[in-house]
C-alpha cells in the first residue's frame, strides 16, 4: 500500500472520489468512488492485507420462480468476448493460487467474489471476471447447459436437464431448504423475497433463452453494479482499465428497483405447507417474526446478541424451556436470524412436533418471551454474550478472506442506497451497544418487547413432512413435459433430436488452442519454492508433551489438547460423538448446564471438541478427542481450570441431557444429509480399506447416524452407564498431548499455567491396548459397493481406489493427476455434459486413497464409467506440460492461504499428531514441483491396475432401481438413511 494524496472531488480513471473513511476495524481507509458517466460505484478498502479481494455486485431482483438470476450467475462465467472459452472459470481456477473464487446468488443481489495473496494472480482474476460480467457471450448452448433444456433421444424419450435445474432438484429434496424458502416467501409476500431466487424446478422448466437474455440486459448494467476492492493495492488501481475497456462507451441507465420492504401486518398470520421428510417423527412448527432493517447495524448486533441469549446454546433460558416443554423432539435447526434479508427474520420453533399443537406452541413461545422480558436476563449471561462479541472484535480473523466479511457487512447499507461505510465496521457498533447497556440495563428486554412480543408481523408456519412431496414435484414437472411435447409435430421432434445432437457435440467439443491461450495463468516460477515451515517447539511437563507455537495473536491464547484413544474398542469408539455432545449439553459438578453455559461464555471466546481419526504418515493409527479453546490472555488460569472440571465432572448420568444430545445430533445429520451427501458417500466407500477408515465411518458417517437413530429413551440408563465408564477411562493424564499458541511476550507465563492444568488430570495405568481386527476390513471383497437411499431425484456418487502415502513420490503424481482430472475431463463430462452440480477428485494423503465424488448428479452408472474412462485416457496419453503446470499450481496454492492464528494453531497441532514434519512437507513440495508427464501417466496406470476399488452411491430408491439396469454392480441391498 502506497500513500497517495487524494481529496474528495478528485478523479481517477473516470471515477470521482465522494468519501474517505477511517476504518479502524480493517486497519486502513475506505474510499467511495462514483463513475461520472455511468454512476457505477466502487468502494475500495486500502490496507496491508496481502490477501487481496474484489467482488462485483449486481442488484438482481427476481421477477418469478424461474431462477433466471441464478442461471445467469452460472452463465456469465461460461465464456466472454476476450476469453471465448466454454468455461473460462475452470480454466482460470486451474492456473491460479486463488484463496476464494466463486459466484453467489442471493434474493436481491448476485456476487462475483475472488481473492488471492499473489498480486499477479489477483490481476488475472480481476481481468477475467470483469470481462465475464460486462461482456459475456451468453450462448444459447450455455443457457441449455447451465439452466435447463428439453432433450430427446432416438427412442423419443423426452426429459429436462441442466446444471441449475439439477441443483435445485437437490435443494427441493432437502426439508430445511423447502421450509425456510416457504417461510420467508410467506412472511414477506409483497416483496421480492416472495420468490425463490435459486429457482423452483417446476418453474425453471418454463424459462426460455429470450427471457434469459432479456434479464441480463436489464440487470447487468454498470449503473446497476457496485465493485468492492480490499487489501494491499494502490488507491484507484484498475480504474483506468475498467473505464477504458468497459465503461467509457456506456451511459447511465435507470438502476433496477428493489422491492425489499414488506408492508407491516395488522394481525399475525398462519400457514401450513408440505415438505420432504427430515428425519424427525413429526412436523416442524415455526414462529417467525419480521423484526427490523439490516441497514441498522445496532439492530443487527442487538438481534444477534438476543439469539445468543435466548437460543444460542442448550443452556440458555428459552432453549431449556423449549426442550423441557415436550412440545417437539428438538429445537428446529432453522431457529435464529438472518441479516441477508432487508427485514431480518427471527425464527423460533420445533422439529418433530404434533401439527395439532401449532397454536399451543405459538402461545408457549410468546408466553416464554414475555416471561423473560418481564423477569430479565441474568446479568452474567448478558456479560458473557457481550464478552463473546468483544472477543470476536479482538481476534485476528481467518478461515475466509477478510475482504468477504467486509463486503457482506458493507452491502447491508450500500444495497439500500446508503454509504458502505455506514455498516462496514463492527467496533463502533459494539461500543454503541455497550453504551446502551450502561444507560439502560434492560436494553435487550425492551428491544425484545418492541421488536418481537408486540410485533404483529409474525407467522406461525406448520410444515408437514410428506412421503409424496418428491413424487408430487416430479408429477408437476412430468405434466409440463407432457404438455410441451404433446404439441410437437413430427418435424418438431426431428428438429429437437437434431438440436440435441448438436448440443451434445458442443459439449464434447473442446476449446481450440487460441481460445485457451487467452486465459492468463501463473507459472511455477511465480510460486514460492519452499514451504512455510512450522516453528513450534517440543517440550515436556509432568510427562506430558507440549508444543509451543509463537505467533502474533493480539492478546489471545489458543490452547489445543488431544486425548489419545487408540486403544478403545469399536463399542467404546462409537459412543465418542455422543460423549462429546453430552459434555457440551450437561451440567458440571454443582453447576447445572445453564450455569455451565454462562460461565463458558464469560471465560472463553469459544471452546469445542472434535474427533480426530486417521492414519499417521508411518501408518500407525490416530484416534483422539481434540479440544480447542480460545482464551483472552488475562483469563487463562480460570478457563483451564473450568476445562478440567468439564472433562472430569460432566454429568454423564443426566438421562434427559443424554436424550437431548441424541435428538440434537440426529437433527444435524438429517438437516445436512443432502448437503453432505457426497461426503457421506465418500466416507462409506472409503470405510472398507483400513481400520481408521472404518472407524471414520462408524464415528462420522451413516453408521453413526443409524446408531443414534436406533436409540430410544428407554435405552438411556444403559447408555449413561457406558458414558460414565468411558469418561473414567479416557480422562487420564497418560493420554494427554498439548499445544499452545500465543504472542511471544506472553508465551513463558502462559506456558507455566499449563502445569496446573496437567496436574489436575487423574493419573492411572492404562489397560492393555486391544488388537483391532474388524471383519469388514479383513474379509472384504476386492470390489466393494454400498448403496444409501433417501428421498431424492439426484445422486451423490463416490469411487475410491487404493493410492500411495504422503511420504512417497507417487503420492505427488497422484495429487497432480487428481487436479488434472478435476479441472479438465471430470468437469467437462460429469458436470458440463452430465449436468451434475459438482464433481471432484482428490487424494486422502494419510489414508492412501484416491477419491472421486459427484454432487447432485442426475446420473450414477455413466458417472462411474466416466471416472474409469478418464483414468484410462491418462494411463495411455502424455498430458501437455501446460496442463501439468496448472495442476502443480493448484496443489501448491493450498499452502499459500493466509490463515488466522486460530487456524494456524490447529493446523500445526494436527500435523504433529499425524507425523507430518517439515522434512516430509519439503520433500512433498519438491516432488510436486518436479512432476513430469510420464509420472502422471504412470500414476494413472497404477490406479487403473489397482484391484482395491470401492463404490458408494446416495440416491433415491427409484433412481437406484433405474441405474441397476445400466450397472449390475449396483444391485446390492440398499441401506435406507433414517429420514
Amino acid at each position: 500500500m502506497t500513500d497517495l494524496t487524494i481529496n474528495i472531488g478528485d478523479e481517477i480513471g473516470g471515477f470521482q472520489l465522494e468519501e474517505i473513511d477511517t476504518l479502524n476495524d480493517y486497519k486502513g481507509k475506505g474510499y467511495l468512488f462514483k463513475h461520472v458517466r455511468t454512476g457505477m460505484q466502487i468502494y475500495q478498502v486500502v490496507n496491508d492485507d496481502r490477501e487481496r479481494f474484489f467482488s462485483y455486485v449486481f442488484k438482481t431482483n427476481p421477477i418469478n420462480d424461474s431462477g433466471v438470476a441464478h442461471i445467469i450467475e452460472h452463465s456469465v462465467l461460461s465464456g466472454s468476448e476476450r476469453y471465448p472459452l466454454r468455461d473460462p472459470f475452470m480454466e482460470l481456477a486451474k492456473g491460479s493460487a486463488n484463496t476464494f473464487l466463486n459466484a453467489l446468488t442471493y434474493p436481491e443481489k448476485t456476487l462475483f467474489p475472488a481473492a488471492s495473496p499473489l498480486k499477479k494472480d489477483f490481476q488475472h482474476l480481476f481481468e477475467v471476471y470483469t470481462d465475464a460480467v460486462f461482456a459475456p457471450l451468453l450462448r444459447e448452448e450455455t443457457f441449455l447447459q447451465e439452466g435447463v433444456r428439453l432433450s430427446c433421444d432416438e427412442k423419443d424419450n423426452f426429459k429436462y436437464e441442466g446444471v441449475v435445474f439439477n441443483e435445485m432438484l437437490g435443494d427441493f429434496s432437502d426439508a430445511g431448504n423447502v421450509v425456510f424458502s416457504q417461510l420467508t416467501r410467506t412472511l414477506y409476500p409483497d416483496s421480492l423475497y416472495s420468490y425463490i431466487s435459486g429457482g423452483d424446478p417446476k418453474e425453471i422448466v418454463s424459462l426460455n433463452y429470450q427471457q434469459f437474455k432479456s434479464y441480463y440486459s436489464q440487470h447487468y448494467q454498470p449503473t446497476n453494479c457496485c465493485l468492492f476492492l480490499y487489501g494491499d493495492m494502490e488507491i484507484g488501481e484498475n480504474f483506468e482499465f475498467l473505464n477504458k475497456e468497459y465503461l467509457a462507451s456506456r451511459s447511465m441507465l435507470q438502476s433496477s428497483p428493489l422491492k425489499l420492504e414488506s408492508a407491516p401486518w395488522d394481525a399475525p398470520r398462519c400457514a401450513t405447507i408440505d415438505c420432504p421428510k427430515d428425519g424427525s417423527n413429526g412436523s416442524s412448527v415455526l414462529l417467525a417474526f419480521s423484526t427490523c432493517e439490516s441497514n441498522n447495524s445496532l439492530d443487527v448486533l442487538s438481534l444477534a446478541c438476543l439469539v445468543d441469549l435466548l437460543i444460542g446454546s442448550t443452556g440458555t433460558p428459552l432453549y431449556k424451556a423449549m426442550i423441557d416443554s415436550g412440545l417437539g423432539e428438538d429445537v428446529s435447526n432453522l431457529c435464529g436470524m438472518s441479516s441477508d434479508f432487508y427485514q431480518m427474520p427471527f425464527i423460533l420453533g420445533f422439529s418433530g412436533a404434533d401439527p395439532d399443537n401449532a397454536k399451543k406452541i405459538e402461545d408457549f413461545l410468546l408466553s416464554k418471551l414475555k416471561d423473560i422480558a418481564k423477569n430479565g436476563f441474568d446479568p452474567e449471561q448478558i456479560k458473557g454474550t457481550v464478552k463473546r462479541q468483544l472477543f470476536k472484535q479482538k481476534e485476528i480473523a481467518g478461515g475466509q478472506p477478510r475482504g468477504l466479511l467486509a463486503l457482506r457487512r458493507s452491502m447491508r447499507g450500500w444495497l439500500n442506497g446508503e454509504s458502505p461505510s455506514s455498516t462496514i465496521q463492527y467496533g463502533p457498533v459494539l461500543d454503541e451497544l455497550v453504551a446502551q447497556l450502561e444507560k439502560n440495563p434492560r436494553y435487550f428486554e425492551d428491544w425484545m418487547s418492541e421488536k418481537l412480543i408486540n410485533n404483529n408481523h409474525r407467522l406461525l408456519l406448520t410444515a408437514i413432512p410428506s412421503e409424496a412431496f418428491a413424487e408430487k414435484q416430479k408429477k408437476v414437472i412430468e405434466s409440463k413435459l407432457k404438455a410441451t411435447t404433446s404439441l410437437l409435430t413430427k418435424e418438431d421432434i426431428l428438429a429437437l433430436k437434431e438440436n440435441t445432437k448438436k448440443f451434445e457435440e458442443f459439449q464434447k467439443k473442446g476449446d481450440n488452442k487460441e481460445a485457451l491461450e487467452t486465459i492468463p495463468h501463473l507459472h511455477i516460477d511465480d510460486l514460492p519454492q519452499d514451504i512455510i515451515a512450522s516453528t513450534s517447539v517440543k517440550t515436556e511437563d509432568l510427562g506430558t508433551t507440549i508444543y509451543r507455537f509463537e505467533e502474533p495473536t493480539n492478546g489471545i491464547v489458543y490452547v489445543n489438547y488431544a486425548l489419545h484413544l487408540e486403544d478403545l474398542s469399536m463399542d467404546e469408539l462409537i459412543l465418542l460423538p455422543l460423549f462429546s455432545s453430552v459434555m457440551d449439553m450437561a451440567g458440571v459438578g454443582d453447576m447445572d448446564y445453564i450455569e455451565v453455559n454462562t460461565k463458558m461464555k464469560n471465560l472463553m471466546g469459544s471452546y469445542q471438541q472434535v474427533l480426530e481419526v486417521g492414519e499417521k504418515v508411518d501408518q500407525n493409527e490416530v484416534v483422539c478427542l481434540l479440544g480447542q479453546a480460545k482464551i483472552l490472555n488475562e483469563g487463562v488460569d480460570e478457563a483451564l481450570d473450568f476445562i478440567v472440571q468439564l472433562l472430569t465432572k460432566s454429568h454423564m448420568d443426566d438421562l434427559e441431557r443424554i436424550w437431548a444430545a441424541i435428538v440434537d445430533s440426529k437433527g444435524i445429520y438429517a438437516s445436512n444429509g443432502t448437503y453432505n451427501g457426497h461426503r457421506l458417500a465418500s466416507i462409506a466407500a472409503s470405510s472398507v480399506f483400513s481400520t481408521p477408515t472404518l472407524e471414520v465411518e462408524n464415528l462420522l458417517g451413516v453408521t453413526q447416524w443409524r446408531f443414534l437413530s436406533s436409540l430410544k429413551k428407554s435405552d438411556m440408563k444403559r447408555i449413561s452407564q457406558k458414558l460414565i465408564a468411558l469418561q473414567h477411562k479416557i480422562i487420564n493424564r497418560d493420554r494427554l498431548e498439548m499445544h499452545i499458541t500465543c504472542d511471544k511476550e506472553n508465551m513463558e507465563s502462559n506456558y507455566k499455567k499449563l502445569h496446573t492444568f496437567i496436574e489436575s488430570f487423574p493419573v492411572f495405568e492404562r489397560e492393555k491396548t486391544i488388537e483391532k481386527n474388524y471383519p469388514e476390513v479383513e474379509n472384504r471383497k476386492v470390489t466393494s459397493v454400498k448403496a444409501l437411499t433417501l428421498p431424492s431425484d439426484v445422486s451423490y456418487t463416490s469411487m475410491v481406489i487404493k493410492g500411495a502415502g504422503l511420504d512417497s513420490e507417487e503420492n505427488a503424481a497422484q495429487r497432480v493427476l487428481a487436479a488434472l482430472m478435476t479441472g479438465n475431463e471430470l468437469w467437462q463430462i460429469v458436470r458440463g455434459q452430465g449436468g451434475a452440480y459438482g464433481v471432484d477428485c482428490y487424494v486422502e494423503n494419510l489414508e492412501r486413497l484416491v477419491v472421486f465424488t459427484s454432487y447432485r448428479d442426475p446420473h450414477i452408472a455413466s458417472t462411474f464409467e466416466t471416472y474409469k474412462k478418464i483414468l484410462e485416457k491418462y494411463s495411455t496419453t502424455y498430458s501437455e506440460s501446460k496442463l501439468i503446470e496448472d495442476a502443480v499450481i493448484s496443489n501448491v496454492s493450498n499452502d499459500l492461504r493466509p490463515y488466522g492464528p486460530a487456524q494456524k494453531s490447529l493446523i500445526d497441532f494436527r500435523r504433529i499428531l499425524y507425523g507430518i514434519t517439515n522434512d516430509i512437507r519439503r520433500a512433498s513440495r519438491k516432488s510436486i514441483l518436479s512432476i513430469t508427464t510420464g509420472d502422471v501417466k504412470d500414476a494413472a496406470r497404477h490406479l487403473l491396475e489397482e484391484k482395491d476399488v470401492s463404490y458408494a452411491v446416495l440416491t433415491g430408491p427409484q433412481k437406484l432401481d433405474e441405474e441397476k439396469q445400466k450397472m449390475p454392480l449396483l444391485d446390492v441391498q440398499p441401506c435406507e438413511l433414517p429420514l
